[in-house]
């Protein structure tokens, strides 16, 4: 990649308005994780040809990438529209679907892809998220055995699900993820991390930490001794009742998710 980097800056600086070379620094920039330059070079090429496939994807990936769903939809749209037996295309935006939350047509995309073609990757991730979001198990399973069996390296195709799924705070699919992917490689410290993690934020315990910031526990606590010891100063008991609970909730905030941690952790 750091080779490639030079060649093209020279080969822009020669055919600047070449629809290839643009798409191929946009590729470069989605390799080195960076979105918002690999939008722009597809944007460039957009300009010259605006029904460049390969800008249209990357696009659309890019945007994905930094959240700007609308677009990526619609360049999803157009790419089905045009090469409507495209695999990789259902696939990918069965998984922006779900992440939108548009369940019912990203299963539809997802079984599609993966009755066209079981064996591809992005189709089998697609469906992996389908059969969890529906409450699938064994078919999950079946396609995540499937999928590992076919292709080691489609654990980074459920890696990638993993933080979809964490990031829709989906932990009980996410949990039963990572159990999967702890299995296949048992011996990666990495994978042990992550199934405590998601047994920390799945538990009911910790399901009021939902709605506030679990790194402002200990201010958030600090903040429920105030209104605690402003109601204990309140006059009657329901002030008292009041103030003793939002103590005993200053508490829970800013001491239960670290021994809970440390339980989890022995």
């Amino acid at each position: 990649m750091v080779q490639a980097r030079p060649l093209l800056a020279t080969a822009l600086a020669r055919f600047p308005d070449d629809v290839g070379i643009l798409t191929a620094a946009a590729y470069l920039e989605s390799l080195a994780r960076n979105p918002e330059e690999s939008a722009r070079w597809c944007r460039a090429a957009l300009e010259i040809d605006p029904e460049s496939e390969r800008a249209r994807y990357l696009l659309a990936e890019a945007c994905s990438d930094i959240e700007d769903y609308d677009t990526a939809e619609v360049l999803y749209q157009s790419l089905i529209r045009d090469y409507p037996e495209d695999v990789d295309y259902l696939a990918c935006f069965a998984l922006l679907l779900f992440r939108t939350v548009h369940h019912s047509r990203g299963h539809t995309l997802a079984n599609h892809a993966m009755a066209l073609d079981p064996k591809n990757r992005l189709a089998q991730q697609a469906a992996f998220a389908a059969a969890l979001l529906t409450g699938d198990r064994k078919r999950a399973d079946a396609i995540m055995e499937s999928a590992m069996n076919d292709d080691p390296d489609s654990m980074l195709n459920a890696r990638t699900l993993l933080a979809l799924l964490e990031e829709r705070h989906e932990y009980v699919d996410a949990l039963h993820l990572s159990r999967l992917i702890l299995q296949a490689e048992p011996d990666n410290e990495e994978n042990v991390r992550s199934v405590i993690e998601l047994q920390h934020k799945g538990h009911w315990s910790m399901w009021p930490l939902r709605w506030i910031d679990e790194p402002l526990g200990f201010a958030s606590g600090a903040g429920f001794v105030g209104i605690g010891l402003l109601a204990w100063d309140a006059v009657g008991t329901a002030g008292k009742a009041i103030g003793g609970l939002a103590v005993l909730f200053s508490v829970y905030l800013a001491v239960w998710p670290i021994v809970f941690r440390k339980y989890l952790e022995r």
